[in-house]
């Protein structure tokens, strides 16, 4: 598809309203168009501008009387017995949801495990196969222009399948697909970019520090280093995950610089 196919579905793409077909269709166009991509960008960047407006509220004289009224009239229907359940139901409650609620993960995670979960769900969910990491990092080298590095998990049983690049938030990244039995494993390299651990939970696994979210069922474990960051998502253990996130932060390290 050229430009002028897509534009239509660039919006909704940002807004994850596509369907899988057309995420895979709008992704391969975005890893070879830069226009494109910004146009997703600054979709995105608006949105979220909109989104952290404040709303516009009441003069400070109007709310201060309606709060007064407020109060007085509870006072005066409420005795204090009622006062003092109505206060203890409204605690129990509160923290009722705080136990409840979720993590909160960073956009740019969020959406690579939208991205997962699309992928997973299509006949090819990759672009290039490829069982020779290899070849998978030239291939990688020649359409990025970085250095991808490719781990090696076949003493796992962990094996590989191939990538694509994939679009996030305007940003080439580099997805390679793993298999352990039926269960998938994405790996994301997103270069230039620096994941916010935002509420995550942080963990500590051979003297690093990964972030950890759940998601649509699945398990995300993501970190920045140097000048990229990186995401596996899964539903493997944590365990699992970890070791292969401690596997490829070791090989990275391990790597010349460019």
């Amino acid at each position: 598809m050229d430009c002028a196919e897509i534009r239509p579905y660039l919006e909704p793409y940002a807004d994850g309203e596509l369907g899988v077909d057309a995420v895979v269709a709008v992704d391969s166009h975005l890893a070879e168009c830069a226009g494109c991509r910004e146009q997703v960008a600054r979709h995105r960047r608006f949105r979220e501008l909109l989104r952290r407006q404040l709303r516009e509220t009441a003069a400070p004289e109007l709310r201060a009387r309606v709060a007064g009224a407020v109060r007085r009239e509870a006072r005066r229907r409420v005795t204090p017995w009622m006062a003092g359940a109505a206060a203890a139901a409204l605690l129990a409650l509160v923290v009722g949801l705080r136990a409840l609620a979720p993590s909160s993960p960073p956009a740019a995670v969020a959406e690579l495990v939208a991205k997962h979960v699309a992928f997973s769900r299509i006949d090819s969910p990759v672009e290039f196969a490829a069982t020779d990491g290899a070849v998978l990092r030239d291939w990688f080298r020649e359409r990025l222009r970085v250095g991808v590095t490719v781990p090696d998990y076949t003493p796992a049983g962990i094996r590989l399948l191939g990538g694509r690049i994939a679009d996030t938030d305007g940003r080439p990244a580099a997805y390679l697909l793993y298999e352990k039995g039926r269960t998938l494993m994405s790996v994301f390299m997103v270069p230039g970019e620096v994941f916010a651990p935002g509420r995550a939970r942080t963990l500590s696994y051979h003297g690093a520090t990964y972030y950890e979210v759940d998601l649509a069922g699945q398990r995300a474990v993501f970190w920045s280093d140097r000048d990229a960051s990186f995401g596996l998502i899964s539903a493997l253990d944590e365990d699992a995950l970890l070791e292969c996130a401690d596997r490829l932060r070791a090989l990275r390290a391990a790597e010349p610089r460019a």
